[in-house]
């Protein structure tokens, strides 16, 4: 079996030139307000929009996008942002607490609190993860990790980067046709007889 790459004479594909940086420009607050007054509600603050909004232009300025109907894409672009945003402003979030953590934050190990009253009245209640003054007895075992296993398990918890799945979320969006002012290519597969 082989294969060549064939062409059809003439058939160059009809595309939508518009590209990301087209529809808003280099202006992040028209992007905020049209997506603040979509029908698709917004579920994130203004600067994580703006953010996403930059986020977007440096991977997708200059890409067409994969829709006749600009407003569907459009629709289409926020109703992405409504059902993904939400969650990775969370994980950065996250992933910004978890940097931040100091060397003694990192090393503090579990806790565990051990309580024993023999007075019926004063019975401390079990809902309680604080440690209780008033009480006859009390155990509480505190652990420390060593620093090795202390940046091991702050190492395993980093994600390197929560934003590029988000990103690629959009990916959909947008025409995947390297150079559309060319004629396609089309694979010919064609069978060899055994002998």
């Amino acid at each position: 079996m082989s294969v060549e790459l064939i062409t059809f004479p003439g058939m160059i594909p009809e595309m939508n030139h518009v590209h990301l940086s087209q529809i808003w420009g280099e202006d992040d607050a028209a992007f905020y307000n049209e997506a603040k007054d979509a029908k698709v509600p917004l579920l994130v603050d203004e600067d994580t929009t703006k953010t996403i909004f930059w986020l977007l232009m440096a991977e997708f300025a200059n890409s067409t996008i994969a829709n006749a109907d600009l407003n569907q894409f459009k629709y289409r672009l926020f109703a992405t942002i409504y059902r993904y945003a939400p969650t990775w402003s969370k994980r950065m979030e996250i992933q910004k607490k978890i940097r931040e953590l100091t060397d003694e934050d990192i090393m503090r190990g579990a806790k565990q609190i051990v309580n024993k009253a023999e007075h019926p009245g004063t019975e401390p209640s079990t809902a309680s993860l604080e440690e209780l003054m008033q009480i006859q007895e009390q155990t509480a075992v505190m652990t420390k990790r060593d620093k090795l296993s202390a940046y091991n398990n702050l190492a395993a918890l980093l994600e390197t980067d929560v934003t590029a799945a988000f990103i690629d979320r959009f990916r959909p969006l947008f025409k995947k046709i390297v150079a559309p002012e060319n004629p396609l290519l089309y694979e010919n597969i064609i069978e060899e007889d055994e002998e």
